[in-house]
């Protein structure tokens, strides 16, 4: 006769294993980014009785948590930004770079297709408008009713002229239900100016 705490005990390298298993299993083989978060040498640790301990094992159960937290992102993103031919390399990249990094390049800015989507699903999301005369298009920021978004764009840029040097370029913007606001900080090559 075991006690229930016995039986815990007994029964917990088991289900951690099999946690473990099916993160694996979850996980697609192409991304490695997201195989070595899978904490498999704490687990194969924590398998072994002596190592065990609730803390242990509530740690592993927060790494594979936030496996399964990055891993359906790349699901949402490979569903929403998917595309054949020649952008889907460049979506591939983004959706990797957007996950692993807290900064992403978009590729072709405004008219990449990483661009394209965006809009499409601003504009899918956005409420349609009543009034048929308005110029105002149907992807503006009015229509998106934010309150205080703030959005920072940077760029590098060969300015004032085009062989001058590649610098970046920071524009950045808040935006509230009663006021728009707008900074930039802009540089520019100076080095054969006399």
């Amino acid at each position: 006769n075991l006690s229930v705490d016995q039986i815990c005990k007994l029964l917990t390298p088991n289900i951690v294993h099999e946690a473990l298993v099916t993160a694996v299993n979850n996980v697609s083989t192409e991304d490695d980014s997201l195989l070595k978060m899978i904490p498999i040498s704490d687990t194969i640790k924590l398998s072994q009785h002596d190592a065990l301990s609730i803390k242990a094992v509530e740690n592993v159960a927060d790494e594979l948590s936030t496996v399964e937290t990055f891993q359906g992102r790349l699901t949402w993103l490979d569903l929403n930004f998917s595309e054949s031919g020649d952008a889907k390399e460049i979506i591939k990249a983004f959706n990797k770079s957007f996950l692993s990094s807290p900064e992403t390049i978009i590729q072709g800015a405004a008219r990449g297709p990483i661009a394209k989507i965006i809009l499409e699903k601003i504009n899918d999301s956005a409420p349609r408008r009543v009034d048929e005369n308005s110029q105002k298009p149907p992807y503006s920021l009015v229509n998106l009713s934010p309150s205080n978004r703030e959005y920072i764009l940077r760029a590098s840029v060969n300015r004032p002229v085009p062989v001058s040097a590649k610098l970046p370029q920071r524009l950045y913007a808040s935006v509230t239900p009663s006021e728009f606001r707008m900074a930039g900080a802009f540089s520019s090559d100076n080095t054969f100016f006399f």
